[in-house]
């Protein structure tokens, strides 16, 4: 509502009296008056249900950040209880590891044999047991070739079947209980430059074991191998590595003609395997 001008009119006879354009002035105020008697109740219903709304959807705001923080805390319960459940498990797990390892040491410090294991590549593992320190009078057997293990210690003949038995074991064509009868290193002798010109003869009995599989497809742990003094102690084996013994004579030239077996069967094996490999590829 918008007015401009004076209301009223001044004059000596009647005093200050209200002009036409304030008789108009009181007339439209009048009228707003009496309209906002009428706005004013829908205004205010309006208001109210405007509050009522946002107070509605803040409640259902609350109950959802409610029921999410909620939901939140009860899944970091869970993560929480996950956790401490597989940690419990490491360390368990950790510790039968631990025992499992202290349990090998202590087979492999006391054990009579010597024990390795051998990789595709024929190279000794970093586990091997005491006594095979003993046997080759050697401690540097981690990393070890097989090959440089037995080179001049036996013949250049065994040597070399020996190497080729044992890369055959590693083809899955080959029978492993077959290829044991003609094992090589069954029973050998072995000699040890001892210093001074003086060589220290054995006779030692060796056995291989082809690792099993971890899994279907997984490649082969490895070649076990355990290796004793001939007839269970080396004193007794020293006494048949006497040149003028019958009984070392005849050890010698049965192992010569057994590995002389051994290298043509071995051969074909190995032919064969080659050819195998050749196939594949």
């Amino acid at each position: 509502m918008k007015f401009k001008g004076v209301p009223y009119q001044d004059n000596e006879s009647t005093g200050s009296v209200l002009n036409e354009s304030g008789k108009q002035l009181e007339r439209d105020v009048s009228g707003a008056i009496r309209a906002s008697k009428r706005v004013i109740p829908l205004l205010d219903s309006e208001l109210t249900a405007i509050v009522t709304d946002l107070q509605t959807g803040n409640a259902r705001s609350a109950t959802k950040l409610r029921l999410v923080m909620l939901t939140g805390l009860f899944i970091a319960i869970v993560l929480a209880a996950l956790v401490t459940t597989l940690l419990l498990a490491r360390q368990r797990q950790d510790a039968s590891l631990r025992q499992a390892r202290q349990q090998t040491a202590d087979i492999l410090r006391t054990v009579k044999d010597g024990l390795f294991l051998l990789d595709e590549n024929l190279v000794i593992g970093a586990s091997y047991s005491s006594a095979l320190e003993s046997l080759f009078q050697r401690s540097d057997f981690a990393g070890l070739p097989f090959e440089k293990l037995l080179r001049n210690v036996v013949s250049e003949k065994t040597l070399s079947t020996a190497v080729k038995f044992v890369g055959v074991l590693w083809s899955e064509r080959t029978k492993e209980n077959l290829v044991k009868t003609i094992n090589p290193l069954g029973e050998v002798e072995v000699n040890f430059d001892t210093g001074q010109g003086k060589v220290s003869t054995r006779y030692l009995q060796f056995e291989f074991h082809r690792g099993a599989r971890r899994r279907e497809n997984y490649p082969r742990t490895g070649v076990g191998i355990g290796c004793q003094c001939a007839g269970g102690s080396c004193p007794r084996t020293a006494v048949l590595s006497n040149p003028g013994a019958g009984a070392g004579r005849y050890i010698v030239g049965h192992i010569a003609c057994r590995s002389d077996a051994a290298g043509l069967i071995l051969e074909r094996l190995q032919r064969r395997h080659e050819n195998d490999q050749r196939g594949a590829a």
